[in-house]
């Protein structure tokens, strides 16, 4: 039994489940569950021997898959916070702040920095904003 990711959409293939003989193991299942009668000794052995072993090596099989593909993702998403890092580095880089004129802010700021003042108290700076003038 095979699990595989379709390379064109992303869906996962159902595996049918084919152990042995599929038709003699549904009708072994389905007597066996809709009756009150134990399962013979050959029936018995028939699901000791060709069913459980190849369903257990399929779950680990599968198992072992689940588990590469965690580490597939785990792997991606590291990857991509690390892109985002450089994405808000290079989107900085392009702001709109970024494209006015340095003489705009520094009359931006003067005109702050003379509407306020700065205010001691002991070794305490507290700053707060004063109308100009007073």
């Amino acid at each position: 039994m095979s699990v595989s990711l379709c390379s064109q959409c992303g869906t996962i293939s159902k595996p049918s489940l084919q152990y042995t003989n599929e038709l003699e193991t549904s009708i072994l299942l389905h007597n066996l569950r809709t009756s009150n009668f134990p399962a013979t000794d050959q029936e018995s052995s028939h699901i000791q021997k060709n069913i459980l072993p190849s369903i257990d090596a399929d779950i680990t099989s599968i198992t072992a898959k689940i588990r590469s593909l965690q580490e597939v993702i785990t792997s991606l998403q590291q990857e991509r916070d690390a892109l985002t890092v450089v994405q808000k580095t290079y989107r900085g880089l392009i702001s709109p702040c970024r494209t006015v004129p340095r003489e705009i802010w520094e009359q931006i700021f003067s005109y702050f920095t003379r509407m306020t003042k700065l205010v001691t108290s002991g070794s305490l700076f507290l700053t707060r904003l004063v109308p100009f003038g007073t």
